[in-house]
């Protein structure tokens, strides 16, 4: 089964302060951007990876551009009106149903964690699958913990990932969701500031993996 990866790109990255579009902000070399494509191209699962721009990304459609990822411009109101505008498309004009939606900002994220996700979200039977980590541990690592939550008698925290069936998001109608904890919680840090981007360039060099594309 082929999935469409989405890559949400849009953001004005107010956090960041910076001057560079967040989705391009250079992590050991490469862009967060260009490090979130390179991961979804080596998952097994991913047929075709779209990304979502807006009018304050132009320099990232450029670059989606440039790696021969497809463009889908959206209005930049919020990110769950963009996400769901994407969802729209991707199922009315390119008959992707199956979409694992990927924010532009996880510098450590891998092909593995990908395929785990969407084995998970499998297997589950579920419409939409939310990944997340543990609160405690993701603090732990230096970064700010957004939108925790109680799952289970845990708290934790989603990090911008999901899988969701593009041909049913339609209005505000709730899906079938299922959660999954993931164990590797380095992996997937969300960057929103020059402090956790350095947080995130020590973590890779831990890996060994501190290198340019």
């Amino acid at each position: 089964m082929g999935f469409a990866g989405l890559v949400m790109a849009g953001g004005r990255g107010l956090r960041l302060k910076a001057d560079v579009e967040k989705p391009l902000l250079p992590i050991c070399g490469s862009s967060m951007f260009e490090r979130v494509v390179n991961a979804l191209r080596g998952s097994k699962y991913i047929a075709s990876i779209f990304a979502a721009v807006t009018r304050w990304t132009p320099k990232t459609k450029c670059k989606a551009q440039e790696l021969g990822v497809t463009i889908i411009e959206t209005s930049g109101l919020g990110y769950i009106e963009d996400l769901r505008e994407a969802l729209k498309i991707l199922w009315s004009n390119y008959g992707c149903r199956n979409v694992i939606v990927v924010n532009s900002d996880l510098p450590l994220l891998r092909s593995e964690v990908i395929d785990e996700a969407i084995q998970f979200y499998l297997k589950s039977g579920a419409e939409t699958l939310t990944l997340v980590v543990k609160k405690d541990d993701y603090v732990k690592l230096g970064f700010k913990a957004d939108y925790p939550f109680d799952h289970q008698g845990v708290v934790v925290v989603p990090i911008g990932l999901n899988v969701i069936r593009a041909d049913l998001v339609k209005g505000n109608e709730l899906l079938k969701e299922v959660v999954y904890i993931y164990p590797k919680t380095e992996l997937l840090v969300n960057v929103n500031t020059i402090e956790e981007a350095r947080r995130a360039e020590e973590l890779l060099k831990s890996y060994g993996a501190c290198h340019a594309f």
